[in-house]
């Protein structure tokens, strides 16, 4: 069995997400790593994604992606007939809160607990938590599996 623990769900939320709630501290991705392969994608340079990254607002930023992106994403019912036309079983989903570091806020655990609601032998789904809002973590831990998910997705660096 395979498992891709990087599995991000292709609609335009999740991938204009992606890009607006980068933390600042990894910015430079969008230029070096992610931008040179995806930026040209959506009739950008890596250097111009970048820039958008470090000097629009992240609400600009989304205006300004969406539309870009859209010919990029693929509604959720496609995407899982794709994945099962590729033989994959389950798909682990993830999300991520940096908001504490980052001053940014991602998309809410709600959105991944309705895709796997949704598509329950599907999807197993990960919930974003910022350890940094201590109890308010704890609880978000909890409230999180009553919605469905079953574990918790944290990059480390992010929170020292």
């Amino acid at each position: 069995m395979i498992i891709d623990s990087l599995c991000y769900v292709p609609t335009e939320e999740v991938l204009v997400n992606m890009v607006a709630s980068l933390p600042p501290q990894m910015a430079r991705y969008l230029k070096d790593v992610f931008g040179p392969r995806v930026a040209p994608l959506m009739g950008l340079t890596a250097q111009e994604l970048y820039r958008m990254k470090t000097e629009l607002s992240q609400t600009e930023l989304r205006r300004e992606l969406a539309p870009r992106m859209r010919p990029l994403t693929m509604p959720l019912e496609d995407f899982v007939t794709q994945l099962g036309e590729m033989g994959v079983k389950k798909a682990v989903i993830f999300n991520l809160d940096e908001q504490t570091p980052s001053g940014l806020a991602g998309l809410p655990n709600d959105y991944y607990a309705g895709i796997v609601r949704q598509y329950p032998d599907t999807f197993i789904g990960i919930a974003g938590i910022d350890p940094l809002k201590g109890m308010d973590a704890v609880r978000e831990i909890r409230r999180s599996y009553d919605l469905g998910l079953r574990g918790v997705g944290i990059r480390p660096f992010m929170f020292g």
